[in-house]
């Protein structure tokens, strides 16, 4: 959904609006969940109808398709179907992980992300009519989390409360192999399929202080979850768009599922 202004009200968005939404191809800034619930669940049903009546069609492969060079970082060759990564990085990695899959057709959605940047989502090729903001969900965002897994092909989603209860969160993951969908969650998700984070994120072209930035090399590391292997990719992110550098296999311990991601280290490097 195109950005527009960034003040919402709890009452932004209705029913009339998302049916304009999709008839004109004027996409709204954000979704603002309605504070009564009947008109909130109407509110999202409707969007999850109308997603539906526009997604593409059921892919037979397990994976989504990713972009040309990303594809390497996943033994299967993207991100995996109806499962749920833990996510820890940028929103550059969140763009690299969707853009191929909503060119192809695919709607994506984002819960309790704030200060996106879609500008940039546009510029690494993300579709934007196919992508579905909900802006500030608050305690509802569990709520809006289970309704658009029935509507859309991936989530992308930054928990504003607790996680659900353990019982929640494994009939959640059988919805979404149902579907086949997927789940990117920002921070821990017990059981996650796997954990993508970016390990180095280093900018090029500042000289002495001065000058434009040009590049951005990211390390992006894949753990899955019950494979002994880890798996990363160098991305350099430019005007030209994204390609691949380097790409390793490294054979590791396995890793506790509680494990915390380690720290992001940025550098700048002079251009």
């Amino acid at each position: 959904m195109r950005s527009g202004d960034n003040s919402f009200s709890t009452m932004s968005v209705d029913i009339d609006r998302i049916e304009q939404m999709f008839e004109y191809g004027a996409m709204s800034p954000a979704l603002t969940l309605h504070t009564s619930q009947p008109l909130r669940e109407k509110q999202l049903g409707v969007l999850r109808e109308k997603i539906r009546s526009l997604e593409a069609p059921r892919m037979e492969q397990g994976t989504f398709p990713a972009l040309p060079g990303l594809e390497k970082l996943f033994p299967e060759g993207g991100l995996r179907r109806g499962s749920v990564y833990s996510l820890s990085g940028q929103h550059t990695l969140i763009w690299a992980l969707i853009a191929e899959a909503t060119q192809r057709g695919h709607f994506a959605a984002s819960v309790g992300l704030s200060h996106l940047g879609v500008r940039s989502a546009e510029d690494m090729g993300v579709d934007l009519d196919r992508f579905v903001i909900v802006h500030q969900p608050g305690s509802h965002w569990w709520h809006s989390t289970s309704v658009l897994a029935d509507a859309v092909s991936l989530l992308i989603v930054s928990p504003c409360g607790p996680l659900p209860s353990a019982h929640q969160r494994d009939r959640f993951e059988a919805r979404l192999r149902e579907r086949g969908s997927t789940m990117l969650i920002c921070g821990h998700w017990p059981g996650a399929d796997g954990q993508i984070s970016v390990e180095r994120s280093i900018w090029e072209g500042l000289a002495q202080g001065s000058g434009l930035l040009q590049r951005q090399r990211l390390r992006v590391v894949l753990e899955p979850r019950r494979v002994s292997r880890r798996y990363s990719v160098e991305l350099s992110v430019s005007a030209e768009g994204i390609s691949v550098n380097e790409i390793t296999s490294v054979v590791t311990p396995m890793r506790p599922d509680t494990a915390t991601p380690s720290p992001v280290h940025y550098e700048r490097h002079a251009g």
